[in-house]
């Protein structure tokens, strides 16, 4: 099962912890990331950007996720990619992708 989306909270928030419980076990995959890339490494977490003008500011909000739960994957990378393309600020949220690696067993 994998869960994506805007979830309006930060990860300290009990509303995400929520995901993370023991009873739940979901896979956070920027925490369980082999390799983490970001727009701006002073604020790794942050997937919200303050829109002004023709500038996009990474923010410390983190509202966007992935969630992993079942079959035991290996996160091999979570990536926040930068709200901007060329001279177009594409949303105030930055788009997120991970790459999840399972085991096949036949």
């Amino acid at each position: 099962l994998i869960v994506t989306g805007d979830m309006n909270s930060n990860p300290e928030r009990e509303a995400m912890q929520r995901f993370t419980s023991t009873t739940q076990n979901y896979v956070e995959t920027w925490s369980a990331a082999e390799s983490r890339k970001c727009p701006n490494p002073s604020i790794p977490r942050s997937t919200m950007v303050d829109i002004d003008g023709n500038n996009a500011k990474q923010n410390s909000a983190c509202f966007d996720y992935i969630f992993v739960k079942g079959g035991n994957p290996r996160v091999v990378s979570h990536t926040i990619h930068e709200a901007k393309s060329g001279n177009i600020i594409m949303s105030d949220h930055n788009a997120v992708s991970a790459v999840l690696q399972y085991q096949i067993k036949k």
